[in-house]
């Protein structure tokens, strides 16, 4: 409100004849929150009761005070602001000042000014009689109203007694203005309370007159057990002055006025203590209630009856602390609280702790009315509460369900893909795991989880064994071509065997060839020798023949040339075949030494199957029993919830079960935990196996690519040998040839026409040693040449064998092919299967041991 000034509580309506109660006052009555005590000035019209209040006010101005002799207060005023004051216990309140309209004004009746008295005195906690003068015979008769507002006023629906109105009524303290009169009684001094409590005294006497003066005061006794008087003399001499007594500056009152005034101030803030109806306190929105039930009750020409209008207000105050307290637990309550049971059970009790403050604060009346009200506001509560709770699960479950739909069919995915492998499946599933920890929630968030990734692993686990299964059959089906393309490079090593035996005895039977063709010439030069005397005179034709006999030679010598190709070509072929020898061996030995592992590498990977199915094994068990820890954890809780709706006395009970439940909860977890080691140590255990098959992958593409090679060796070698083969007949042709020559040689000399000098070259008969022939017999490529063709020396050489060997100059790798030579492919692969590897030194003293092992037999 923005200014302070009074508002009208309760006014007369002449044409409806029936009281109103101002709204606005009812607005600022409930707008009090907490207790409220009434001060309530009643008297005669035109006596300073606002003036009082005024002071109470600590203004000059508020209630409105005027000289003329009409009154200025119509029904019954209340400040708008309430007074804050503590309590002696220390508690704080609110003082609210009432100003009703004169008793006896000329415009009333004695009814009306009754029911106006009897109001201010059912809503005020201390009622202030205002009266000018002493306290004499017609003082008292002029609370002759008193008496028939006992009649006006019930304290219950039923008969009820006058004392029980004592315990309902407010504090009387009786005012008197303009006293002067001293105070004494035998010679002293007695207090204005004293002289309250002797003009309260029976009359004596007897009559009618005497019994009615003797009721009035017994109805005031009766009606207001707690009584009090103050004195307060006239506070100015000049009659004008007193007309504006407002206006009137403090200096200017009496001192004895000030004094007694101070005191009065004092009194009244002393004694206006919060309102109570019986034992209850009454708060603001209950006085507001208050006053409508009474004046309702008033215009309907019934007794207001304190107990049943107080218990209608309670019933009314309590309903709408009700409806406020079920409006905060819905305004206060987190409607974004994970869907948990323990934490929306966490927030309805925050929450409903709350909204019982709120009821608390506004709710009134005596206990049975304050419980029905809180137990209804509480059922409302929790039925609110657990349609909440259901639907937030529910959409909980719906949201888990959603993302573990999508989860799946992602997971399928990858794992259709053939592309994941343990570690990116573990990344995958701790990635999904992380998000739906920070997405979901839900009172089955983590067992669904904990299904769910199970069933994930597992499924990677069947998909990982197809898989390896896959690629062992694969390994298996690789070796199996293996072996095959070496069966096959063994046949054609034995195919070229056959042919370089081939070759040898055609190159024999080329040299017996050569050699027959050197002794026909030889018997050649024999008979040319013999007709050199019978040739001597045709010198043309020897001319001729000589010319024929260079062509000859030439002829001879660039076939010398081209078989002497051909012996390096059949050197090469017995040299690469040596090595194609050497190399099948190798080959051999390590394919049974990958045969081997692979048998080894098949024992460890039926071993990992084994170690799957028991931990998969493991799993299902584990899996069944989360699973049935899970259900008796859910009946548990079952049987706890029924528990707690039938008998909350059991709370501590269940508050330990539900510890219990916590802490099982927790095993399973760690249970879950160890499974899942378990899991990523099957998992590093596959993965070494899938490490040692990629190994053994790569091997065999080694050797798939050392056969391809070999392959490639014997196409080259299939093609030399083609060429050697046409060689081998040009030669031929030549040969043929050169006999041709030969005969047309002798055909001529039998006729006398080759010269004698021609017949005596030296160079038909000389023996030249074969260009590429070495000091040990053998040509450029290793293979021996024909007698003829080399020196004595060079035979020897090699009749000698070892013996003319340098080790210390050879290389390893000569070393070998000279230990393969002699049939020690063994004895060089356990040398090569020492580790550390062997060093020159250890192939040198395998090559001495041969030698002496050779030399001795």
């Amino acid at each position: 409100m923005g200014t302070e000034s009074p508002l009208e509580l309760v006014r007369f309506e002449a044409q409806s004849n029936k009281f109103v109660v101002g709204r606005p006052a009812l607005d600022a009555l409930r707008a009090v929150r907490g207790p409220v005590g009434v001060v309530a000035v009643c008297g005669r019209a035109r006596q300073g009761k606002s003036y009082i209040l005024n002071q109470l006010l600590g203004r000059t101005s508020g209630f409105k005070v005027s000289p003329t002799q009409r009154p200025c207060t119509k029904g019954i005023w209340m400040w708008s602001k309430p007074i804050q004051r503590r309590a002696p216990d220390g508690s704080v309140y609110h003082l609210i000042l009432l100003d009703s309209e004169g008793i006896d004004a000329y415009d009333q009746t004695g009814h009306y000014s009754t029911q106006i008295f009897s109001l201010a005195v059912l809503l005020s906690s201390l009622f202030v009689y205002n009266h000018m003068g002493g306290i004499d015979e017609a003082a008292l008769d002029k609370l002759s109203l008193v008496t028939e507002m006992t009649n006006l006023i019930r304290v219950r629906s039923q008969a009820s007694s006058d004392r029980d109105i004592g315990g309902f009524t407010p504090a009387f303290l009786w005012l008197l203005r303009d006293f002067y009169l001293d105070l004494e009684e035998d010679g002293r001094k007695i207090s204005p309370k004293d002289y309250l409590e002797q003009a309260l005294l029976p009359a004596t006497g007897s009559g009618p007159a005497v019994e009615m003066k003797n009721k009035i005061r017994r109805s005031i006794k009766t009606l207001f057990p707690q009584r009090d008087c103050c004195a307060l003399v006239r506070p100015v001499s000049d009659e004008q002055q007193l007309k504006n007594l407002e206006n009137v500056p403090q200096s200017q009152l009496r001192p004895e006025f000030t004094r007694e005034l101070r005191r009065l101030m004092d009194v009244i803030f002393s004694r206006a203590v919060p309102k109570r109806v019986g034992q209850q306190v009454i708060t603001g929105p209950a006085l507001a209630g208050l006053t409508e039930a009474y004046v309702r009750a008033i215009n309907n020409g019934a007794v207001p009856t304190i107990v049943t209008a107080w218990q209608a207000v309670a019933d009314g105050e309590c309903h709408r602390a009700r409806d406020l307290a079920e409006a905060h637990y819905r305004k206060a309550f987190n409607s974004n609280v994970p869907p948990e049971e323990i934490e929306m059970a966490a927030e309805h009790e925050r929450a409903l702790a709350e909204a019982r403050k709120v009821f608390n604060e506004h709710a009134v009346g005596d206990e049975d009315i304050r419980s029905a009200h809180e137990a209804r506001f509480e059922e409302n509560v929790k039925s609110w509460f657990s349609n909440f709770r259901d639907k937030k699960i529910a959409e909980a479950k719906a949201a888990i369900d959603r993302m573990l739909c999508e989860a799946s069919t992602h997971f399928q995915k990858l794992a259709g893909s053939g592309h994941m492998d343990a570690s990116k499946f573990r990344s995958q599933v701790k990635a999904f795991m992380q998000d739906y920890a920070s997405r979901t929630s839900g009172t089955t968030k983590w067992r669904r989880m904990a299904d769910f990734v199970l069933d994930c692993y597992a499924s990677f686990a069947t998909d990982l064994e197809q898989r390896l299964k896959a690629q062992l059959t694969e390994k298996n089906r690789a070796e199996e071509r293996a072996a095959d393309r070496l069966s096959k490079m063994e046949q054609s090593a034995k195919v070229a065997q056959e042919k370089l035996e081939e070759l040898k005895q055609q190159g024999s039977q080329y040299c017996s060839e050569r050699d027959q063709m050197k002794l026909n010439a030889e018997e050649l030069q024999r008979q040319l020798s013999d007709l050199r005397a019978k040739s001597a005179s045709v010198s043309s034709a020897q001319e001729q023949a000589q010319q024929e006999a260079r062509n000859l030679r030439e002829q001879v010598s660039r076939k010398d040339h081209e078989l002497q190709a051909l012996h390096a070509d059949l050197g090469t072929v017995k040299q690469e075949s040596s090595t194609l020898k050497l190399r099948a061996q190798e080959l051999t030995l390590q394919l049974d030494g990958m045969r081997t592992k692979m048998d080894s590498r098949e024992q460890t990977t039926a071993e990992m199957r084994r170690k799957l199915d028991c931990v998969e094994r493991e799993l299902s068990v584990a899996k069944d029993d989360l699973r049935k820890r899970e259900s008796d954890m859910l009946s548990q809780a079952s049987q706890q919830a029924s528990e707690v709706s039938s008998a909350m006395r059991e709370v501590a009970q269940l508050t330990g079960e539900r510890d219990q439940a916590v802490e099982r909860a927790t095993s399973l977890e760690q249970e879950l935990q160890t499974m899942r080691l378990t899991k990523e140590m099957s998992e590093h255990e596959r993965q070494a196996a899938a490490g040692q098959l990629a190994q053994a992958s790569q091997e065999l593409e080694n050797r798939r690519e050392e056969t391809m090679r070999l392959q490639r060796q014997a196409v080259m070698l299939d093609e030399s040998l083609s060429q050697e083969r046409s060689l081998r007949e040009s030669a031929q042709d030549e040969v043929l040839h050169l006999k041709e020559l030969v005969r047309k040689l002798e055909a001529e000399a039998s006729t006398g026409a080759v010269p004698e000098e021609a017949l005596a070259s030296p160079q038909l008969g000389k023996r030249r040693r074969h260009p590429t022939v070495s000091a040990n017999g053998e040509d450029a490529h290793g293979l021996p040449v024909a007698d003829e063709l080399a020196s004595p020396h060079t035979s020897q050489a090699a009749e000698d064998g070892d013996e003319n060997l340098t080790p210390g100059t050879m290389t390893v790798k000569k070393i070998k092919e000279w230990l393969l030579k002699r049939g020690h492919g063994g004895d060089i692969w356990d040398l090569e299967k020492q580790r550390p590897g062997p060093k020159k030194a250890d192939w040198l003293q395998l090559m001495d041991k041969v030698r002496k092992g050779s030399g001795s037999t």
